[in-house]
């Protein structure tokens, strides 16, 4: 329900910047950039068409209306976390939040039935697909399997770690540093979830705690 209420936020929130736009009213992107066309067609500040605005503020009301659901089912899941032991483990780990730990005791189950932490990861759709041929062996983009609110919620929880590290760059690892310097943020945060995933594999299958300064192995 949360994902489909998601989908529902980002499909009113597009028609609404395009509709806006079509007036050459334009905003940046992010939830600032929202609350501010709201706010201009709230306050009329644009000389649009006064059908224009009463279509375009019934549309604002429609993505408050549905963003105020989301965040009920976020409390949901907070709740839901803060009951469960193991989701309070995984709120230890950088990124992983009390939303994506909830959705993740109610979502992936028994840890158990992966043999490993690149299983649970390729189950997320965090592993790059492979074509190969003959002895050449070709990596792509990841796979997009499984759960996309659970996927995206680690990714986004990575986005977040990789703001950090970027800010305090002499407090990043030495992975994170060289994958800085090589690959694009957003494949960065991705390859920061499959990471996290085969943590969060080697806690919940092995009962194990999170420890921050020492690998584990998945």
């Amino acid at each position: 329900m949360r994902g489909l209420l998601v989908a529902q936020r980002t499909a009113l929130i597009n028609a609404f910047r395009a509709h806006l736009t079509e007036f050459g009213i334009v905003a940046p992107l992010g939830p600032s950039g929202v609350a501010r066309l709201i706010a201009l067609v709230r306050t009329k500040e644009e000389p649009l068409p006064e059908r224009a605005y009463e279509t375009l503020a019934e549309l604002a009301g429609m993505i408050e209306a549905t963003h105020a659901r989301i965040l009920t089912f976020d409390a949901r899941l907070k709740r839901l976390a803060a009951a469960n032991e193991a989701s309070r483990r995984l709120m230890k780990v950088p990124g992983v939040g009390p939303v994506a730990a909830g959705t993740i005791h109610a979502l992936a189950g028994d840890m158990t039935r992966f043999k490993r932490g690149r299983d649970f990861a390729a189950w997320l759709g965090l592993t790059p697909r492979q074509n190969s041929s003959g002895d050449k062996v070709r990596i792509g983009v990841i796979t997009k399997a499984g759960n996309r609110e659970l996927r995206s919620l680690l990714v986004m929880g990575q986005l977040a770690v990789l703001r950090h590290a970027l800010a305090a760059p002499a407090k990043a690892s030495p992975w994170l540093t060289a994958m800085i310097k090589r690959r694009p943020r957003l494949v960065v945060a991705v390859a920061m979830a499959a990471k996290t995933a085969r943590v969060i594999w080697a806690m919940l299958a092995r009962d194990e705690a999170y420890r921050p300064h020492r690998a584990i192995t998945a």
